[in-house]
């Protein structure tokens, strides 16, 4: 679909009714001297079969496309690289065109076997307190819906502030955004049009449409969270382009939708620390999910919830507040100031 009145084309993944657990949708940003893919999520599927045809109804030259840039390394926005390479030299572009992301993501896509190390090194046994879904598994049904692991060449790192010229007076800024994941980055097009990622979340209760900050896995910062929806609320965005969650326009209905995230996910580290301050007792996480999240929707599933109270515990045991236990039965946290 093209934007009205822009130089962007998205194309929205979200087919079904769990919006939020499709792959990211790519955007094609579309200048006079350059274009950019941001984000290849899947190069499986009908959907993706779809989208091509779309692409060119809507009159786009692939074979201008110079560079893939991603918001981070996270299967659901980089495993469809090949596909689009292959496509893009296949219109008659260049052939294994270049990726860039935050340098952190570089490394993960070098070496596809590197960001579960990773993770496994920094969660330890407390995975098992999140999910007890097994890796395999998690694998697969990624594999399913994005395509298969790879390793990629040509891979470079982006710098905060980086600007990436597309020609006819129009640019985009690199704007580093972590929180959901450390390798997080934002694309700010013409300095009002953001491509946002998965930086933060939609999901509607009580018949509103709300914004909620994206810490759904164990790996998501909440200092970092906050800070980056804090820092975006200061910008002037007309128009909010999300990987998984559609479109949003309007100055002001995106600047509340920053602070909300904000406010909302603050609200649960208070509700987090006044559960464990009431019962004074070691907790496990599937305990402490109800009354941290108030919402009857909320991300994409139950260990996104066990997520967020994980970053949430890990949050202030950082910060001396609450002591993290390993017992023959699992991981608890409890209130320890």
């Amino acid at each position: 679909m093209h934007i009205e009145n822009t130089l962007i084309y998205y194309y929205e993944t979200f087919m079904g009714s769990s919006r939020g657990s499709n792959a990211s949708a790519p955007i094609i940003v579309s200048g006079s001297e350059d274009q950019i893919l941001f984000d290849a999520g899947t190069g499986v599927g009908r959907r993706t079969r779809e989208i091509l045809v779309l692409m060119q109804k809507d009159g786009l030259d692939l074979a201008r496309t110079t560079k893939i840039c991603l918001t981070h390394s996270h299967p659901d926005h980089c495993r469809g690289v090949s596909f689009y390479r292959q496509i893009i030299a296949t219109a008659g572009g260049k052939d294994n065109i270049p990726v860039y992301v935050h340098p952190i993501g570089v490394e993960f896509l070098k070496d596809p076997k590197l960001e579960q190390r990773k993770s496994e090194e920094e969660l330890g046994p407390d995975r098992k307190a999140i999910t007890k879904i097994p890796d395999s598994l998690v694998e697969i049904a990624f594999s399913f819906l994005c395509g298969r692991k790879r390793r990629y060449d040509n891979v470079h790192p982006l710098k905060d502030e980086q600007i990436l010229e597309l020609g006819g007076g129009h640019r985009v800024k690199v704007v580093y955004t972590p929180g959901h994941s450390r390798d997080h980055i934002a694309y700010l097009v013409d300095d009002h049009i953001l491509i946002s990622g998965d930086l933060i979340s939609f999901k509607e209760n009580d018949g509103m449409l709300g914004g909620l900050a994206s810490l759904n896995n164990g790996l998501s910062d909440y200092g970092l969270e906050v800070q980056t929806l804090g820092k975006l609320g200061d910008y002037e965005i007309t128009n909010l382009i999300t990987s998984h969650y559609g479109l949003y326009s309007g100055k002001e209905k995106i600047r509340e939708f920053f602070l909300q995230a904000k406010q909302q996910v603050e609200k649960m580290l208070e509700n987090l620390e006044v559960a464990l301050k009431e019962q004074q007792k070691p907790f496990r996480i599937k305990e402490l999910v109800p009354r941290v999240i108030p919402f009857e929707n909320y991300l994409s599933g139950p260990a996104t919830r066990q997520s967020t109270v994980y970053c949430l515990l890990k949050h202030l045991v950082r910060q001396g507040k609450v002591k993290r236990e390993l017992g023959p039965k699992g991981v608890t946290w409890s209130w320890a100031a």
